[in-house]
């Protein structure tokens, strides 16, 4: 992701299962992002730091609140990447939003 982010490669369309720190930081440098599908994801600690959530996603994807268009979030069981009242203001922001799949 970082190799993305220096090189300003700006992808439409991501699928991963595992949400990291470095992937966030990419969301974050650019716009244009359609969709996103994070499938299994979870909420881990690595090296005694917390690794990102749900809300911390949302929040970067304020970026990419005009192009995306396909958001799919499927945790590998519940816990902080489920879909609370906490993320609601977040995805209000995403206005051209029309494929939404979240755990709840």
């Amino acid at each position: 992701w970082k190799t993305l982010k220096d090189e300003q490669i700006h992808l439409q369309r991501i699928i991963h299962n595992e949400p990291s720190q470095s992937l966030l930081q990419y969301f974050k440098s650019y716009t244009g992002l359609k969709s996103l599908d994070f499938e299994g994801c979870y909420y881990s600690i690595r090296g005694g730091q917390p690794g990102p959530t749900l809300e911390d996603y949302l929040d970067a994807l304020s970026n990419h609140s005009s192009s995306l268009e396909a958001l799919s979030i499927l945790p590998t069981y519940e816990g902080n990447w489920c879909f609370g009242t906490r993320d609601i203001s977040a995805l209000s922001r995403l206005v051209n939003l029309r494929y939404l799949s979240v755990a709840i």
